[in-house]
C-alpha cells in the first residue's frame, strides 16, 4: 500500500505498485514527448507504429486533453498578473547585429557568446540595448 504524500506536496510523477501515476502538466509533457519520439522514429526509420504504441499515444492524448480542459483559462491567469512597468528588452537576430556593427553575420555568430547572444530554436538572438551599449563603448 502506498501512503499518499501530504496535501500541497504532490509530485507530478509517482511510482505506485509497478505503475506510474502521472498528473497535471506532466501528462501533457509526456504526451508531447511520446508523440515526438514516435513520429521521429516513423519518419527516420520508416517503421510503422505498433498497435501498442498507438494505444499508448491515444490514452496519453485523451489524458492530456482532460488536463488542458481543466486548466485555468489564460484570460483568468492574466488578470492576476500585474502589468509590466517597463517594456521588454527588444531582441534582434545575427543579421541585424551584423548590420549594426558593420561586420559579417559569420563574425557575429563566431562572437555570439561575447556579444551576449542566446540561442533559441537554432537562431542566435541578441539584446538590442546591449549591442548598442557595446557599440557605443567601442566607438
Amino acid at each position: 500500500m502506498v501512503t499518499p504524500p501530504p496535501a500541497g506536496n504532490v509530485p507530478l510523477v509517482m511510482p505506485v505498485n509497478g505503475a506510474l501515476l502521472v498528473h497535471g502538466r506532466a501528462v501533457v509533457t509526456l504526451y508531447w514527448l511520446a508523440r515526438s519520439a514516435a513520429d521521429t522514429v516513423s519518419r527516420r526509420d520508416g517503421i510503422a507504429q505498433s498497435a501498442e504504441v498507438r494505444s499508448l499515444l491515444t490514452a496519453l492524448e485523451s489524458a492530456a486533453r482532460q488536463v488542458r480542459s481543466s486548466a485555468v483559462p489564460a484570460s483568468e491567469f492574466r488578470r492576476s498578473v500585474p502589468e509590466a512597468t517597463c517594456e521588454p528588452d527588444d531582441e534582434t537576430d545575427s543579421r541585424e547585429v551584423a548590420r549594426m556593427l558593420g561586420c559579417s553575420t559569420r563574425y557575429v555568430r563566431y562572437r555570439a557568446v561575447e556579444l551576449g547572444g542566446r540561442k533559441r530554436a537554432g537562431r542566435w538572438l541578441f539584446s538590442r540595448r546591449q549591442i548598442l551599449e557595446q557599440r557605443q563603448g567601442v566607438s
